[in-house]
């Protein structure tokens, strides 16, 4: 099946127990998604020094996420841990957790207690294929984000 198709039809994930298909934002929903997305680029780019250095940056995970193994697996949760320890460390992130719930609650249709009731691993999977799935509506909502500020910065 090629790409194309793929973000027609959606994706198909198992996840708290039950099959959920994540299909492409509706038109509605897209405007829905701009605010909390929105949140999300401002944290970042507000807070992005602080996230480099209560992460490492990311790139340990990132390495260890790459690793295959049950001893690399136990290694790639507690990094992982500790990375979600850091990263809930800074201040404002809380605002981060509630517009990714919301976006959550969005692309799956499911209510807020079921996207918090997931276990991490299914909570991280939704996000991927969320993602994965809107791809070019998150991308270019981010390049107008980053458009604007860029702007804004220079006057």
């Amino acid at each position: 099946m090629d790409e194309m198709k793929v973000l027609l039809a959606g994706q198909e994930i198992e996840v708290g127990g039950e099959k959920l298909t994540i299909k492409p934002l509706s038109w509605a929903d897209t405007l829905r998604a701009v605010t909390p997305l929105g949140k999300i680029v401002k944290f970042i780019t507000d807070n992005g020094a602080a996230l480099d250095a209560a992460t490492g940056g990311l790139g340990q995970l990132a390495e260890a996420s790459k690793e295959v193994g049950e001893d690399a697996q136990q290694g790639r949760s507690g990094l992982l841990g500790g990375t979600l320890a850091a990263i809930m460390s800074v201040e404002g992130i809380e605002e981060v957790v509630s517009a990714l719930l919301e976006i959550g609650v969005l692309a799956t249709k499911k209510d807020a207690a079921f996207i918090e009731s997931l276990p991490l691993d299914d909570a991280i999977t939704v996000g991927r294929v969320v993602f994965e799935v809107n791809r070019d509506f998150f991308i270019r909502t981010l390049a107008k984000i980053k458009t604007k500020k860029k702007a804004k910065d220079a006057k």
